[in-house]
């Protein structure tokens, strides 16, 4: 069974190739089915109180086949995120006290009971109506977290928002590594600006949110080892429905990256934005027009496409023998 140190110890054998840091096969017995003495043990130690802590230790180690891939998904949490405090009884007893409910072992969950698990998970204002344990099973605590990456480990769920999002970013970092998250997304970034894209941070961040999902989808963080296969399953995801254009926009990086090569071909066709204010769009236009939209192109927070659209019919309409200089006089702001 994997141990925190075995977790510390991901690797790829292969280039682009990557094994998850805990996989089903690394725990023999996978059986859903509870014995008599596995559900009587969860009666016992869910009836435990916090200050019988060291009890509860000794019970969850009695329960090893149910308790200890939990506790290995807490393992690689703490071990990725170690200035965050997680109270690991409380996640324990609330995953245990859902194996109770279905008679069944996580292990032959479906993934819309996963979900209903996930989505059950209280949240802060409930939780304290309700006189929650702590106020720790809730969904501003890790165990949010905790719980997408053991459905995401021990099933083949696939990304899925449920009622609440779902938290990709923090995800991938605990599955492959802070890192060798960054280094994909730094990648992507670098080759989408260098095509000539600017937008806002939100658009930013929406670009990334669909690189994650598509690393996640791929169960590997290396972007070279992503297909065409990996995009036609993401767009059939929920999410990936929503996410359909900046999910096209990151296929169009990776092709001019040179990772998707059976659509090399396609990039010959493919033009970056055009440029304004080259010589031939400026012939016949006073040159205080051009410094004059040259200075607006700049200030403007859009895309370069969007700026193109507003910029250039201004450009052209400047065009001519009647064009004059602007004026030197302020903008008034409109009334």
């Amino acid at each position: 069974m994997p141990t925190a140190n075995r977790l510390a110890q991901t690797f790829s054998e292969e280039p682009f190739r990557f094994r998850m840091p805990i996989e089903p096969s690394d725990y023999l017995d996978r059986s859903p089915i509870l014995s008599e003495e596995e559900r009587r043990g969860i009666v016992y130690l869910l009836q435990l109180a916090p200050s019988r802590y060291l009890e509860f230790e000794r019970q969850a180690r009695v329960l090893s086949r149910v308790t200890q891939p939990l506790m290995d998904v807490l393992a690689l949490f703490q071990q990725r995120r170690p200035k965050r405090r997680v109270f690991g009884h409380c996640f324990l007893k609330y995953l245990l006290d859902q194996v109770l409910q279905r008679n069944t072992l996580y292990w032959g969950w479906s993934s819309t009971t996963w979900m209903s698990v996930i989505d059950a998970l209280p949240k802060r204002s409930r939780a304290r109506t309700r006189d929650l344990e702590t106020d720790e099973t809730t969904r501003s605590s890790p165990h949010y977290v905790l719980l997408h990456v053991a459905a995401y480990l021990f099933s083949d769920l696939l990304p899925a928002p449920g009622n609440r999002g779902i938290p990709a970013h923090v995800m991938a970092e605990i599955l492959f590594g802070p890192e060798v998250v960054q280094t994909a997304i730094n990648s992507v970034l670098g080759a989408r600006a260098a095509r000539g894209y600017t937008e806002t941070q939100k658009g930013k961040t929406a670009f990334v949110f669909a690189l994650i999902l598509a690393l996640l989808v791929n169960r590997n963080p290396y972007l070279e080892a992503l297909t065409p296969a990996t995009f036609s399953e993401l767009s059939e995801t929920e999410i990936g429905r929503k996410e359909r254009g900046r999910i096209e926009q990151l296929r169009r990086m990776l092709m001019s990256l040179g990772i998707i090569p059976e659509e090399r071909v396609l990039m010959a066709e493919e033009k970056p934005p055009p440029q304004l204010f080259q010589d031939e769009s400026v012939v016949g236009v006073h040159p205080r027009w051009v410094a004059w939209l040259r200075g607006i192109s700049r200030q403007t927070p859009i895309s370069v496409n969007s700026r193109n659209e507003i910029v250039g019919p201004m450009l052209m309409a400047c065009r001519g023998p009647r064009s004059s200089a602007p004026s030197h006089h302020r903008a008034r702001p409109m009334d």
